[in-house]
């Protein structure tokens, strides 16, 4: 982890030598978005020429986070706002910026390489914008005293200018945004302006404590599953281009060869023979091993293998639990990450909106973020407890139940139902003064 001490300017050689200690880490993230993306291949050592050399690849590092991320992010997270008036602006920043699906985004990156990254910034409408960030692409520097956190981000990437690809960059900090130049290890700064925000604009979010992704553990079992399954492939390709073995023949021409590939028959002398040459597959072995490592993998993953019917088949409510808790826990711990980073960047678009003359101080303590786990719902099972507890908890409790039913946030619902009731009164006076 990179430190710095942020009373201190960076400079151009200082800022070097952040990026070339983050080299190691980028070309991680790099690896991990590969296998993500299927790019990856099975490393089979030397192959004899002529020999078959398949490559089968089965993407368990796709599966695994599509299915963390569709189980965290795919129910959107909800904020519920103290102040109606403030939870106006907001939204419509979010609605501008689409931010359920930036966070669908944010939360996929998470998984992949462990962290991901987006900016607050004005457009050039001076409208507020928030856009994801390549992890890839971002070198995070920390505080050198505790609870300081990220302190400042250099951003690298590749520009074609005049013929040929340079690579650029900008360092942001609370104070300013640095333009530089990397010739090759060799930096130069072209160019600053000034950070308009106050602090970092940067958020960062972290998918655990260590900043792991969430196949990044099982990667060399998921490298092994893929080999048996190309060598398995390359044995098969052999035993259908065996070798044909004939002895006592030795009179045998080419054209007695061409002769029995064209009619399918062998005419053999007393103490002739004919037979294939093949490799004896233990085909229950390769089996066994790779549901062996089918099942590795996916339980250091804490991921369900959903294609096993045993999972869905006549589970009880509490057996159906049980078996989603490891990725409950791989759930809580993305929760941690994400409320860091959504609660830092409302601070952010705080910051943002009172240079419009707004008014909004520690937003991050008056504001709630709620998150539903994204899983087949049982509707019926959903009203019948709904109806159980009205005379137990309270109307929004019970609204906040029926949301996946009503697919109306339970602030939505009960401003509906008051307006209505305040409707229904006025007519009811109405009715009684005529």
């Amino acid at each position: 982890m990179l430190r710095h001490d942020r009373r201190k300017p960076i400079g151009e050689e200082l800022l070097g030598r952040f990026l070339l200690e983050a080299e190691e880490d980028r070309a991680r993230k790099e690896r991990l978005f590969e296998a993500y993306l299927g790019k990856s291949t099975p490393d089979k050592g030397m192959i004899a020429e002529g020999r078959p050399n398949n490559h089968a690849y089965t993407n368990f590092a796709k599966y695994i986070t599509d299915t963390a991320t569709g189980y965290f992010a795919g129910a959107a997270p909800r904020y519920v706002f103290d102040d109606e008036t403030e939870a106006g602006l907001f939204r419509k920043i979010f609605d501008e910026n689409d931010e359920s699906s930036l966070n669908y985004s944010l939360a996929e990156s998470m998984s992949i390489c462990g962290t991901a990254y987006d900016i607050v910034f004005l457009d050039e409408e001076a409208k507020i914008r928030i856009e994801m960030l390549d992890p890839r692409e971002i070198t995070p520097i920390y505080g050198e005293e505790l609870g300081q956190g990220m302190i400042a981000a250099a951003r690298e990437f590749l520009r074609y200018e005049n013929g040929s690809w340079k690579r650029k960059g900008e360092l942001y900090t609370e104070k300013e945004r640095i333009f530089f130049d990397n010739d090759g290890g060799r930096l130069r700064f072209t160019g600053k302006e000034n950070n308009i925000l106050g602090m970092l604009p940067i958020t960062e979010y972290e998918n655990n404590l260590f900043k792991m992704g969430d196949f990044e553990a099982c990667m060399e079992n998921i490298g092994l599953y893929n080999l048996l399954l190309s060598n398995a492939s390359d044995d098969l390709q052999s035993i259908a281009n065996a070798y044909l073995a004939i002895s006592g023949m030795l009179g045998t021409t080419k054209e007695d060869i061409e002769r029995m590939n064209e009619t399918r028959i062998a005419l053999l002398t007393e103490d002739g023979k004919m037979e294939f040459i093949t490799k004896d597959l233990d085909a229950s072995a390769i089996e066994n091993q790779k549901m062996s490592l089918r099942r590795d993998i996916l339980q250091v993953a804490g991921i369900p293998d959903l294609s096993d019917e045993r999972f869905y088949s006549g589970l009880s409510g509490a057996a159906m639990e049980y078996r989603l808790w490891a990725l409950d826990q791989l759930r809580a711990k993305k929760q941690a990450g994400m409320d860091k980073g959504l609660f830092a960047r409302l601070k952010k678009l705080a910051a943002m909106l009172n240079l419009r003359f707004a008014n909004i101080s520690s937003i991050e303590k008056r504001t709630s973020i709620i998150y539903t786990r994204n899983m087949p719902k049982d509707e019926g099972m959903i009203a019948e407890t709904a109806g159980k507890l009205q005379d137990l908890v309270s109307k929004k409790t019970i609204l906040h139940m029926v949301e996946p039913l009503t697919k109306v946030s339970a602030e939505d619902e009960e401003k509906r139902i008051s307006e209505e009731k305040q409707s229904a009164d006025c007519a009811a006076k109405s009715d009684a003064t005529m």
